[in-house]
């Protein structure tokens, strides 16, 4: 996995730019963490799958300020592949009644970052939410990367590091040109409801 990607929309992409020029991110804490992992005698690093997930929220904060919570969390799970004594299984069944796999490793961690915003500039919520979801997932996530790699050592894990992290903003969709012979072989009448159709 050499890196993960947030997509947004041309739309959200605007949004968190607007409020992007008019924010400076001024501190970072650790807010809350969730660790647990098997001894390592137990895990094959190999054979082991890593999953990412990420969320943002809006908090409370000062006048003029801007804070939002970033929350992380990686999981590794043992692949199928691994031998049955290499990681711990766990006793959940699936419907069909195979074993599935307990997770090796757990990393939770949530971090509260402060922006300043300029002057008398208060974004709206589309901003905020679109922000909150891109930028400041993006603007965390080194020190996320950080406290990954030094907390899988201290549980007595090879040190992790997690891939870097993209934003990508998705391609507006843009209707194909209509060939002119096909079109005037439709009826006005027909091309009048399909024209109506494509405003709605």
């Amino acid at each position: 996995m050499n890196s993960l990607t947030i997509e947004q929309s041309a739309a959200e992409a605007q949004a968190a730019f607007e409020l992007h020029r008019n924010a400076q991110m001024v501190s970072v804490r650790l807010a809350h963490a969730n660790l647990q992992a098997v001894p390592p005698s137990e895990v094959d690093a190999e054979l082991v799958t890593l999953k990412f997930a990420f969320r943002a929220e809006r908090r409370m904060a000062p006048p003029g300020m801007l804070r939002i919570l970033v929350s992380y969390l990686v999981t590794a799970i043992p692949t199928r592949s691994a031998p049955a004594t290499s990681p711990r299984k766990s006793k959940q069944r699936k419907e069909d009644g195979a074993p599935i796999d307990a997770p090796s490793l757990d990393v939770e961690a949530s971090f509260e970052v402060d922006y300043r915003l300029r002057g008398e500039y208060v974004p709206g919520d589309a901003s905020v939410d679109a922000f909150a979801n891109g930028n400041a997932i993006f603007n965390v996530w080194p020190y996320f990367r950080e406290f990954l790699q030094n907390m899988t050592v201290r549980m007595g894990h090879p040190p992790l590091t997690a891939p870097f992290l993209k934003l990508h903003q998705e391609p507006d969709v843009v209707n194909p040109p209509v060939d002119p012979k096909v079109q005037s072989s439709v009826p006005k009448s027909a091309s009048r409801r399909i024209a109506k159709t494509k405003r709605e």
